[in-house]
């Protein structure tokens, strides 16, 4: 019995249509509980907050997927073209957004950011790009570019509002708080641009060197 192909427009049409059902009944939510409702104050940050984790969730899978249903549909220099402009309209969306929740990116932070030290975060993010590059299945190369940029993304997003590990108490691990004072800063220099910025710049490298590595196999 042959494999079913997962790029087949026939199965990957109705996942896109959930995911986008799901983004649409998530805005909806989010929409009515915090504009229309007049509801407490703390049920309606908790209802409001999963609605919106839902509509971030379900609206990337969504954009996700129908991208590779388009992609999927291209074929020669059109697919290529497409994947290629995917691939950089993705993280320099998120530059943006990262960039608008900060106060100033000064030339400064970066002329700080540029040490010896540097180096160490752009080795680790570019050798995960290429060991990554080099093991997966290149169908719809755009998808793992995609994927890096947004788990990315999420790191310095989080590192923007604060996120930092504290021991356990239980000497079990560690666990995360957001610092206000790291936040703060984080503001206040623009750090997470740059950060954002030099690693994507890294781990795409990475990435498409252990591309060209598996092709040439």
């Amino acid at each position: 019995m042959a494999k079913p192909d997962p790029f087949d427009p026939r199965s990957l049409w109705p996942w896109t249509r959930y995911v986008g059902l799901l983004t649409l009944i998530s805005g909806v939510v989010f929409l009515t509980v915090t504009e229309l409702l007049p509801i407490p104050r703390t049920p309606r940050a908790i209802i409001g907050g999963f609605a919106i984790l839902g509509l971030v969730v379900n609206g990337v899978l969504f954009l996700y997927n129908l991208a590779t249903l388009v992609s999927v549909k291209l074929e020669g220099h059109n697919r290529t073209c497409f994947q290629v402009a995917v691939s950089f309209i993705v993280p320099t969306a998120f530059t943006f957004i990262l960039a608008s929740r900060v106060d100033a990116i000064p030339l400064e932070t970066l002329s700080q950011m540029l040490t010896p030290w540097l180096l160490l975060p752009l080795v680790v993010f570019g050798s995960t790009g290429w060991f990554v590059g080099t093991h997966v299945d290149w169908n719809h190369p755009f998808r793992h570019f995609v994927i890096a940029a947004t788990i990315l993304f999420l790191l310095c997003w989080m590192w923007t509002m604060g996120m930092t590990p504290v021991p356990d108490p239980d000497g079990e691990g560690r666990g995360f708080f957001l610092d206000p004072e790291r936040a703060r800063r984080a503001r206040e220099t623009g750090q997470f641009v740059y950060r954002y910025i030099l690693d994507g710049l890294a781990l795409y490298a990475g990435l498409f060197l252990g591309f060209l590595k598996r092709e040439a196999r």
